[in-house]
């Protein structure tokens, strides 16, 4: 599915979506010329390595499965879960990207630094036309977490198991800026303060779910990874409030933007009309493709025992 699907599904002009598509295809291009490079750089250097001269001496070096780095890239989707959307029937998704490194504790640990972005959006036209509310913001994330592998790594790297099960939980901070569509235009809600109230436009949140890595090569991993992000705010959706506010409160009265943007419903203002659920937190569910890339995994193995023989001026590599 496209943003340009999208687009269409949510009514909203393509052109609206043109910026953000722009930084997405940008940024898949740059990933896969990334891949590319590290895998003809890594290609060469073994082929490198393979034919080199015979009285030449070299440091032997060998993968290591401890204390390693690794550089990790995703594309994925999102969906939002909240207010406006609270089952499997109204879920829609949104394009993601991830950008993070690992540093690997122990055999059964890892530690993740991530730096996130997706979209999240959803409307009530479908499942709760009457209310008519709808949203859509970018979402600017950043995590630590802590990775446990449930089977552990195996001392050499380059022997690791071929899938490799994981759970992962962290917790980052993020930024976000939802905005509402009125008459064809979109809005800051938060400007407009649609409910009375002013919120922080920046939220903890706590990542946590499982994992799939398989191995590509001696150096590259390619995984799956399913993540629940809790946040601690209720305003994603920028609808908190269990009732609407009176139109006639808001400066410029009910005929102001803020009021329409506030109560987009077509039967009027009554105290007891229900807006939202003040009592449940909104969150958003990710899915992400990752390339994972070893970038320091070579431990100085010459007080260990040389992988390189010298036999009679004749060098032999051997190789696990």
């Amino acid at each position: 599915m496209t943003l340009t699907l999208y687009s269409s599904f949510l009514n909203v002009p393509y052109y609206q979506f043109t910026l953000m598509e722009k930084i997405y295809k940008r940024s898949s291009l740059l990933l896969i010329a990334g891949l590319l490079t590290i895998s003809v750089t890594s290609f060469a250097q073994h082929d490198g390595a393979k034919h080199t001269g015979h009285q030449q001496t070299l440091k032997s070096k060998k993968l290591n499965a401890l204390n390693f780095i690794k550089i990790t890239a995703g594309l994925g989707m999102s969906t939002y879960y909240g207010d406006i959307c609270e089952g499997w029937d109204c879920y829609e998704f949104r394009h993601s990207l991830a950008l993070g490194a690992y540093y690997r504790y122990n055999p059964r640990f890892c530690f993740k630094l991530d730096a996130f972005w997706t979209r999240l959006a959803n409307s009530d036209k479908i499942y709760k036309a009457e209310r008519n509310l709808g949203f859509r913001t970018d979402v600017y994330e950043l995590s630590a977490s802590a990775m446990y592998d449930i089977f552990p790594f195996e001392h050499h790297f380059e022997q690791r198991r071929t899938i490799e099960p994981y759970v992962h939980a962290g917790i980052g901070l993020a930024y976000f800026n939802p905005m509402g569509q009125l008459d064809g235009k979109w809005y800051n809600l938060h400007q407009y303060q649609t409910e009375g109230k002013s919120y922080s436009r920046l939220t903890p949140v706590i990542p946590f779910g499982v994992g799939l890595r398989t191995r590509l090569r001696h150096d590259l991993n390619i995984s799956l990874e399913f993540t629940y992000r809790k946040t601690f705010t209720d305003y994603l959706d920028d609808v908190s409030g269990k009732n609407y506010k009176n139109p006639n409160t808001f400066v410029g009265g009910s005929t102001s933007t803020a009021a329409q943007l506030s109560d987009k419903t077509d039967f009027g203002y009554y105290p007891d009309k229900v807006r939202g659920n003040p009592n449940r937190k909104d969150g958003y569910f990710t899915f992400n493709f990752r390339i994972e890339y070893m970038i320091e995994a070579f431990s100085d193995q010459s007080s260990k025992g040389n992988l390189n023989r010298v036999v009679t001026g004749k060098k032999t590599i051997k190789r696990r």
